[in-house]
């Protein structure tokens, strides 16, 4: 009967570290999303001030002449 015991707590113990590790993968994706969000905010900054910035007429500016 003893080893009964001793399997139930193995598979308690088991589940104990499945249910830790899945937590902490949770909140890593939700670390992850937050930082994706917090990127897609930098980029559509970015280019609204690229909207801003004003075309030059000049299109032969950095093209190479022979």
């Amino acid at each position: 009967m003893p080893w009964v015991v001793f399997y139930v707590g193995i598979a308690v113990l088991g589940l104990a570290v499945l249910g830790l590790l899945t937590f902490r993968l949770y909140r890593q994706v939700r670390q992850f999303a937050r930082d994706i969000g917090a990127a897609g905010e930098r980029i559509s900054a970015a280019s609204a001030a690229m909207e801003q910035v004003p075309v030059s007429s000049n299109r032969s500016r950095g093209a190479r002449r022979s």
